[in-house]
């Protein structure tokens, strides 16, 4: 697992610097844990929380976000 995505570079103001959040995916699969994470992500990201996806390269999860 080798795929890391962030929204915005750590540093930058429009995020809350006193939260990052870590989600953790293995699965290769798009499934509804998967989902749930995908859908955490965006609404973190909308409420200002930097948060990071680590999943494998090539899953369906890293598959959404390299469109």
């Amino acid at each position: 697992m080798k795929t890391r995505f962030k929204a915005h570079h750590p540093d930058s103001k429009d995020y809350d610097q006193r939260f990052r959040v870590l989600h953790v995916s293995t699965p290769l699969t798009w499934r509804g844990g998967e989902r749930q994470v995908h859908a955490l992500f965006l609404q973190l990201h909308r409420e200002g929380i930097m948060n990071y996806i680590l999943c494998p390269k090539g899953s369906a999860l890293a598959g959404k976000f390299n469109r």
